[in-house]
């Protein structure tokens, strides 16, 4: 099995002592490796996606792990390797493929956008007044759909209402779902994972699941470990008190 560190000059010192320790067989062609080593944060994983989409993924966090996830990694362990859903969002007569959440943000912060919102073909409210709107997968729940919403989930599309006029509440759909979104007043910036784009009146986005999917090994037990989430946390919590 071979191994391609993603951003490898970052990251050089410390994997060469993992390199060592485990006697991975490393390459410097990412054409001819088994897996690609994702070293950060969710970022990080973003960004590797969207250089390597059909090559299956090891997201390794590269701070405040727990004891256990520290410094000892199953990297030959391909039993945790999970197919995740890519979002294929439709814009422009464009292809946009994402693994965590799209957001359609309103441009000018002072003031508000409208939109209509159907699902499968069907009106679910019109005119809605607000910042804007979230549609996210189960990998980006726990990121900006939460602080919207105050919401988790681990399967379907979460959909969340940025500071809505009609107090509309967060829903959480079938996979299979269709979603349109239709801007009717205002300007918009549309968020797809890292890509930006510009959303401008009376144009459209079409959001779905793809059949593709992504290969995450051992993304439950290493990059989503609830004892490591527990410690960044803590970690997050104790430096912003020391800042008061």
């Amino acid at each position: 099995m071979k191994f391609y560190l993603f951003e490898f000059e970052k990251h050089k010192k410390y994997f060469q002592l993992l390199i060592e320790k485990y006697k991975l067989n490393m390459t410097e062609n990412s054409d001819e490796a088994d897996i690609i080593i994702s070293y950060g944060g969710d970022g990080t994983l973003l960004d590797a996606f969207q250089k390597f989409p059909n090559k299956t993924i090891l997201p390794i966090r590269n701070y405040d792990r727990c004891a256990i996830h520290n410094d000892d990694f199953n990297f030959f362990d391909t039993n945790y390797v999970n197919i995740k859903p890519i979002i294929d969002l439709k814009f422009n007569d464009r292809n946009l493929f994402g693994i965590s959440e799209m957001v359609i943000r309103n441009a000018n912060v002072s003031k508000a956008i409208r939109f209509n919102l159907k699902i499968n073909d069907k009106i679910y409210a019109e005119n809605i007044i607000g910042d804007g709107i979230i549609c996210a997968t189960s990998l980006g729940a726990s990121g900006y759909f939460k602080s919207v919403t105050n919401t988790i989930f681990n399967d379907g599309i979460g959909i969340g209402f940025i500071n809505n006029t009609q107090g509309m509440s967060n829903l959480i759909i079938d996979n299979k779902s269709i979603i349109e979104i239709e801007l009717i007043r205002g300007n918009a910036q549309l968020c797809l994972d890292h890509t930006e784009e510009k959303l401008f009146e009376k144009e459209k986005v079409l959001f779905k699941y793809s059949s593709l999917g992504i290969r995450l090994a051992n993304y439950k037990n290493v990059f989503m470990c609830p004892e490591c989430r527990n410690k960044r946390h803590s970690a997050y919590v104790n430096t912003l008190y020391k800042c008061i």
